[in-house]
């Protein structure tokens, strides 16, 4: 198996029934780490005395030209057995 890793990824809690989520396999797991880009989303408070404050932060992963709640990589030769 030449690129035995598999990248998918979505934008809704879980998984698509097909392979809607399938962004690519990749040769090694680091080639398919790199594809994946971390942005954060924090929320500050506005107003009262915590203002500036950090109040939350959301993480998400951007792919290419898309923007996704979550990844994972395979392994494929693992699920295979």
């Amino acid at each position: 198996m030449n690129k035995p890793y598999l990248l998918i990824a979505g934008g809704a809690y879980y998984p698509s029934v097909d392979t809607g989520d399938w962004i690519g396999c990749f040769s090694t797991i680091e080639e398919a780490r790199e594809q994946i880009e971390y942005i954060d989303h924090p929320q500050f408070f506005i107003r009262g005395k915590m203002k500036g404050q950090l109040k939350s932060n959301h993480i998400t992963y951007k792919i290419g030209d898309m923007e996704f709640d979550w990844y994972h990589i395979e392994d494929l030769r693992e699920w295979a057995e």
